[in-house]
């Protein structure tokens, strides 16, 4: 068999997942006093009217980014529907959406633990695994911002379902609902986030590393037992080409393709560092291709990796759970590696996506400490005993005060991007949000001041169309009219095919009360966007000021009945 039998049930000790339960809650105690922060205030805040259940369909059917343009190939529609719960109970106080967030992620932590106690029948090894993850810094991007929700429930539904598995088959006669179960768990999974795809890959690992019998039968039973997971992503896949467009189909930017390879072993150094050393996190980081295979920087990654593959092989032989840990961390790993391109920029490390491998790291330190202690007691000297207390007392805490403090930089918009920009001085995206975030609180000084930073380090003509453009909604705010002009000149020259940048010079010209050409921007942006609601209402208010009733009338009708 698979498993080792374990004679008592996995929950026959209450107080240890209430303990976990409240070890979650003090990590992420003080994450309930956070705002909406960074892509939650668009989602959240500027289309709150549009999180209704007669608005079902769109949240169910629509890409990622939910009311942006930008095609972006995600489909994870389950989210959405606890936020739309989340709507109906909180409204807009972000405590309630953040406080859903710590439950989901307290789930999670209890499902780590019955994993863990099934995979090693060792209940001190799930304990500190399971503390373990529900303590590490690098999974508070994922738990204190609302919108990392779909790694939470993806990473939650994932270990589930990998449990369930193990339930199933961790007797001679496999006990089926448990498999039917994993598989519903499974969907689940998929449906909040794609990564959730390496879960058949993670399943024949398993096989492979603890499965007897010969090649011939160890195969055939991987295949029997992956099929239902495989014929699920079949389902999904075929859902999702029929949701978006373009058949679901991400580019690959197949003009990066081989730096995107030679880069992999970099991105895996980074990854494993982050999560041995979880210091100095922010929620951008700037990572450059690597451009040749004769750049120091892909040997030294490359050699580190290698290491961690003999290492592998080693435990292989020595501590199966070990190797399977292990394998857990690069299998879980590999749709985050940039071979399918994350992001349009060079940009593509995330803290987000450690959340399931941290998993499998977690489980290591379990395996060490627990390991460690048992060392210490065939030792019988006090200092050998006290030795593996005092490390696992010090990572944990280390672990805690880290989440605790990374809590408080995802207070706010201000607090994170002060932060950022502190962390990441020479990047352009903190120095952007951070300006973004002194205009909403009116220090429209300091706005300009960090807008002007962003303009120096954009990396692109459309960046830098879009700070000057936002400079100029600055000063829009401040009623100085010319200089905002000024402004959305120099970003149409930039970025002549942004509708926006015609919408405000509408704005401006209205404010002016110079009707007839504040209509003609506003035509401009329609043409560009059709669907622009803004524009819409600004022709209607522009008609209406100069007597044209009948032609206000029309243009506010449409507004009424467009979405945005």
């Amino acid at each position: 068999m698979n498993v080792l039998q374990i004679k008592r049930p996995i929950f026959h000790r209450p107080l240890v997942l209430l303990l976990l339960v409240g070890a979650s809650f003090l990590a992420y105690g003080n994450a309930l006093k956070g705002d909406f922060v960074w892509d939650d205030r668009a989602l959240f805040v500027e289309n709150y009217a549009r999180w209704h259940s007669g608005n079902l369909k769109e949240l169910l059917t629509s890409q990622d980014n939910l009311f942006e343009e930008r095609y972006t190939g995600y489909y994870r529609p389950l989210p959405n529907l606890t936020f739309l719960v989340d709507r109906y109970l909180w409204g807009q106080d972000p405590t309630g959406y953040h406080l859903t967030n710590v439950v989901l992620h307290a789930l999670t932590v209890i499902s780590v633990y019955w994993m863990v106690r099934l995979l090693v029948n060792r209940s001190s090894v799930a304990f500190l695994c399971a503390l373990c993850f529900a303590w590490h810094p690098v999974n508070t991007e994922c738990v204190a911002w609302i919108n990392g929700r779909n790694n939470v429930m993806a990473g939650g539904f994932f270990v589930l379902s990998f449990a369930l598995y193990l339930s199933c088959w961790q007797r001679e006669r496999p006990r089926l609902r448990y498999g039917g179960l994993s598989v519903l768990a499974f969907c689940l999974s998929i449906l909040s986030k794609e990564y959730a795809l390496t879960l058949p890959v993670v399943v024949a690992m398993y096989e492979i590393l603890y499965a007897e019998g010969t090649i011939k039968a160890r195969l055939g039973k991987i295949v029997a037992r992956t099929s239902p997971y495989v014929a699920m992503i079949v389902a999904y896949l075929a859902v999702r080409s029929l949701v978006l467009p373009a058949s679901g189909v991400k580019l690959m930017h197949w003009d990066t393709f081989w730096m995107r390879v030679m880069t992999v072993p970099k991105t895996l150094a980074i990854y494993l560092k982050l999560l041995v050393f979880p210091v100095n996190l922010t929620p951008v980081y700037e990572t450059a291709f690597v451009e040749s295979v004769a750049d120091p920087v892909f040997w030294g990654a490359l050699v580190v990796v290698l290491c961690l593959g003999g290492l592998c092989r080693v435990m292989c032989r020595r501590s199966k759970p070990s190797c399977f840990a292990l394998i857990w961390i690069f299998v879980t790993l590999i749709p985050v590696l940039n071979l399918v391109p994350l992001s349009d920029r060079d940009r593509f490390i995330a803290e987000r996506y450690l959340y399931l491998p941290s998993v499998g790291f977690s489980l290591l330190i379990g395996l060490v400490l627990v390991a460690l202690r048992d060392w210490a007691r065939r030792r019988q000297a006090a200092w050998a005993i006290a030795l593996p207390l005092l490390g696992g007392c010090v990572l944990l805490q280390w672990y805690l005060f880290g989440t605790l403090d990374r809590n408080l930089a995802w207070r706010n918009d201000l607090t994170l991007w002060t932060d950022a920009v502190a962390l990441n001085p020479a990047a352009y995206e903190p120095y952007f949000n951070l300006a973004v975030a002194h205009r909403d609180r009116q220090d429209f000084e300091t706005a300009l001041a960090m807008f002007q930073q962003a303009h120096e380090k954009a990396p692109g003509i459309k960046d830098k169309g879009i700070v000057m453009a936002n400079i100029a909604i600055v000063h829009y705010l401040q009623k100085d009219y010319e200089k905002a002009k000024s402004r959305l000149e120099q970003a149409r020259n930039l970025i002549p095919e942004n509708p926006d940048v015609y919408h405000l010079m509408g704005n401006i010209y209205f404010m002016e009360q110079k009707y007839a050409m504040a209509l003609e921007q506003y035509g401009k942006a329609l043409k560009l966007d059709p669907q622009c609601k803004g524009s819409l209402l600004g022709k209607g208010m522009a008609y209406l000021n100069m007597g044209q009733v009948e032609k206000a009338i029309q243009h506010l009708e449409r507004a009424k009945t467009t979405v945005g």
